[in-house]
């Protein structure tokens, strides 16, 4: 395939050859690297814009892997999907329930959509783990009650979240049963997202499988 087009600018690594600072950041990195950076307009390639070719086949056989309805490349890692999904789902002023050991792409969102957030507190032991959130601070009773005493939301008394999130698993490992979190904040809100750009392995324990699935067949229409 001729990877010499419009873009990226540096031509397949050519473009940085013409200076010495160019050349010694090639020299690192090596010819191949380079040469295999192609931008979207290749259409043997694909297009992450409009999921197309190659990169829609990768695509699909990444869900097919995770056992995911679908699944989307991203070139901005999870703390861009993050936020995308975020900015999907929210918009300025609605209440969002958030884990308060969430990852900082989540307060992220929030910045730019604008939302006003209430927090489900984690437990955590003398060791200093951060285990999970107790099925009481997701109870609708608890959650109204924040935020109605929140700063943030107290003008909002009685309003429905629009969006939640857990992290799961939790930076120190620690593993929800999806489905029960889901059920109880199913009762709050409408969207749950379950941030789990450390569980990746999940789909390959048979354990944790289980919980993922009945959670998913649980939220199916």
């Amino acid at each position: 395939m001729n990877t010499h087009g419009p873009a990226p600018g540096h031509q397949g690594g050519v473009g940085f050859t013409k200076t010495p600072a160019g050349r010694f950041y090639h020299d690192y990195y090596g010819e191949n690297l380079f040469r295999s950076d192609m931008g979207i307009e290749r259409t043997t390639l694909g297009s992450l814009l409009d999921h197309t070719a190659r990169l829609a086949k990768a695509e699909k056989n990444a869900a097919r892997v995770f056992g995911a309805d679908r699944s989307w490349s991203v070139v901005v890692g999870t703390s861009g999907s993050n936020r995308t999904i975020m900015q999907a789902c929210m918009t300025d002023n609605d209440v969002v329930v958030l884990d308060r050991n969430c990852h900082k792409s989540i307060e992220q969102g929030l910045i730019l959509t604008g939302a006003k957030p209430v927090y489900m507190v984690p437990s955590r032991n003398r060791y200093g783990i951060i285990g999970p959130i107790y099925p009481q601070e997701m109870q609708p009773e608890t959650l109204q009650k924040k935020i109605s005493a929140s700063p943030l939301t107290k003008t909002k008394a009685g309003q429905k979240p629009s969006y939640s999130v857990v992290t799961n698993c939790t930076y120190d490992g620690v593993c929800y049963n999806a489905k029960e979190a889901q059920d109880l904040l199913a009762k709050t809100s409408d969207r749950i997202h379950f941030d789990e750009a450390w569980y990746g392995y999940a789909r390959f324990n048979p354990d944790l499988l289980r919980s993922l699935r009945d959670a998913r067949r649980a939220r199916r229409p």
